[in-house]
């Protein structure tokens, strides 16, 4: 959705880019950290980013919204610590699994291929699909990726 570079940390899959908004990086150019700083603070505890102001839904498509809901649906009645457990479970974090606990890493740069793989609970989860399915998906992204780097 954010076409962002993903990495594999401890606590579980992170958007390079969201990292960078999370932290007010020095990565951001000032308008960055303007924009940031209008909807986001740093909250009371670590690692904690807070909302201060209402979403401004016109930047996103209708689909990223719904995304958005879903996931907020699914996911935002969990304690943080059920959350690190639950993106543990998914094949593009498992993979690292063993490295970033032995500290070996502090992370490592993931796939979107990786992407297109059930988790280990497979039917309990909420985006487990049919296995069809999610070569179907696959591929298109895969094209589509193929497709925008000849743009490049």
């Amino acid at each position: 959705m954010v076409n962002d570079a993903y990495l594999a940390m401890p606590l579980g899959p992170v958007g390079s880019s969201v990292k960078d908004i999370a932290e007010f990086s020095n990565f951001l150019d000032e308008s960055e950290r303007s924009y940031a700083g209008a909807f986001l603070a740093t909250g009371a505890t670590p690692n904690t980013v807070v909302s201060i102001n209402e979403v401004d839904k016109d930047i996103f498509s209708e689909s990223e919204v719904e995304a958005l809901d879903f996931a907020y649906k699914e996911f935002g009645k969990f304690s943080e610590p059920k959350l690190v457990d639950i993106t543990h479970r998914y094949p593009e974090w498992s993979k690292f699994k063993n490295a970033l606990q032995s500290k070996e890493t502090t992370r490592e740069p993931m796939s979107y291929s990786d992407f297109f793989s059930n988790p280990s609970n497979g039917g309990e989860d909420k985006f487990a699909l049919e296995s069809d399915i999610l070569e179907a998906s696959k591929e298109l992204f895969e094209e589509d990726y193929k497709v925008a780097e000849c743009w490049k």
